[in-house]
């Protein structure tokens, strides 16, 4: 298989996706799509989880070769909206049998695909385009399950983009965390409130983790990832003892 040098910029598929096949059947149907792979939570090593667009045909001549321009349905994400993997393996051109991936009982799930692409280059957004505001300070009681939360808007993202919203202390004692999650509406507007915190597993305070610091990091699905090591966006708040 041969496929384009192209980029491909998040989350337009541009003029679509293209791909040369050879060596194949003659005069045979074959299944392509484009195969997502996220790292997941598996113990395998090398494991992943894959998603897939939807599969489309392509029919290949008396000399096993067919030629396909497509666009899927399906653009990949840096973060599923299961939000259990952060950041995308690589996406794939993939051909199998009418009918697309089988499953099986590889660690993957799904059966080796005929053929595979070399990873597609794709091209994720920045995070400065994004606009992120969050109260200053919050006091541990509202950050309850039962309480009304930690309320957060992101501006400027792509409509119905995923975006996750999580705590994160730079030091002190180890407290109990705080989250939230949604997608944006049309306008890339989207408003997140974080809970977490549980009357037996308080959030500590600013002044008890000190000298930590709470702060919220963010992230959404068609976002670059940020470097090994690091969170990414941080913004810098205040736990307890409010002005």
């Amino acid at each position: 298989m041969s496929v384009p040098n192209t980029t491909f910029t998040a989350v337009e598929w541009g003029s679509g996706v293209s791909a040369k096949l050879s060596g194949l059947d003659e005069n045979t149907q074959y299944s392509v799509s484009i195969d997502s792979r996220y790292k997941g939570e598996t113990k395998t090593a090398g494991g992943y989880f894959s998603l897939f667009s939807t599969p489309v045909n392509v029919t290949t001549n008396a000399a096993g070769e067919a030629t396909i321009t497509w666009t899927p349905d399906t653009f990949p994400q840096n973060y599923t909206d299961s939000g259990e993997s952060g950041f995308l393996l690589g996406a794939y051109v993939r051909v199998d049998p009418t009918g697309g991936p089988v499953v099986d009982s590889s660690p993957q799930g799904f059966a080796d695909p005929i053929a595979l692409s070399n990873p597609l280059q794709i091209q994720f957004l920045p995070f400065d385009q994004v606009t992120f505001s969050a109260q200053a300070c919050i006091e541990p009681d509202q950050l309850l399950t039962s309480a009304p939360g930690m309320r957060v808007t992101l501006s400027g993202l792509v409509p119905r983009e995923w975006v996750a919203v999580t705590s994160h202390q730079t030091g002190g004692p180890s407290s109990f965390g705080f989250a939230g999650y949604g997608h944006a509406d049309d306008s890339g507007q989207a408003v997140i409130i974080l809970h977490g915190s549980f009357p037996d597993y308080p959030v500590s305070p600013s002044n008890a983790i000190a000298p930590g610091e709470w702060q919220l990091v963010w992230g959404g699905n068609y976002r670059v990832a940020p470097p090994p090591g690091t969170l990414g966006p941080a913004t810098p708040i205040q736990i307890g003892n409010c002005p």
